[in-house]
């Protein structure tokens, strides 16, 4: 018992952290419905610098590859597929779904602060009332990489990690 309440009272300032990051409430999602999504990376940056500059420290650590190549090929894919796969498979469960473009009740803006080169990443997301325009509830999100593997497999597992994140945090709203 005492070990028990050392642990709760060892967690709870993890617990309290936690809600920092999100201001607002969030609305009751309704199973059998979805959700827009939207990705903003206007905002990223690489390892804490703007994309050009990135780009530029890039090929010159890497002459051979096309660093160019690698952010739009490698990268920019690795958001959306990973971070809306994961979430829609925690979402599925619950009957509930994150879809691209579609005319919905909500809308999830997801904007990429920061991604390092381990896969670790900083998103700033907003779930938005479409019929008012007025932003519900803000929170920050974020993915832990990996640390084997190349780059592009590095982003892949930090937003597969941040996709099962927001996927167990949205469930947890979704009502039968």
């Amino acid at each position: 018992m005492k070990k028990l309440l050392l642990l709760i009272v060892g967690l709870m300032p993890m617990a309290l952290l936690a809600q920092e990051n999100v201001s607002g409430r969030f609305p009751s999602l309704e199973s059998g419905k979805a959700m827009n999504m939207q990705i903003d990376m206007s905002q990223m940056t690489i390892s804490s610098q703007p994309i050009a500059t990135w780009l530029k420290v890039r090929q010159a650590e890497q002459p051979q590859w096309d660093a160019q190549y690698e952010v739009e090929h490698e990268l920019k894919p690795q958001v959306s597929a990973g971070l809306v796969s994961e979430a829609n498979a925690r979402l599925e469960k619950k009957g509930f779904v994150l879809l691209a473009d579609s005319t919905t009740q909500y809308t999830l803006k997801v904007v990429v602060i920061n991604v390092e080169r381990k896969g670790n990443n900083v998103n700033s997301c907003q779930i938005i009332d479409n019929a008012s325009g007025r932003t519900l509830v803000s929170f920050t999100l974020e993915g832990k990489g990996g640390v084997f593997g190349s780059m592009s497999n590095l982003w892949g597992d930090g937003f597969r990690d941040a996709g099962k994140k927001l996927g167990k945090l949205l469930a947890r709203y979704v009502k039968p």
